[in-house]
């Protein structure tokens, strides 16, 4: 469970940064 939730988290973040980098 601990470790989906850190996976979950990292693409989360990943996600996140692309997004920002697309709308820049």
């Amino acid at each position: 469970m601990r470790k989906v939730m850190q996976t979950s988290q990292r693409t989360r973040r990943l996600k996140i940064f692309i997004t920002d980098k697309r709308r820049t």
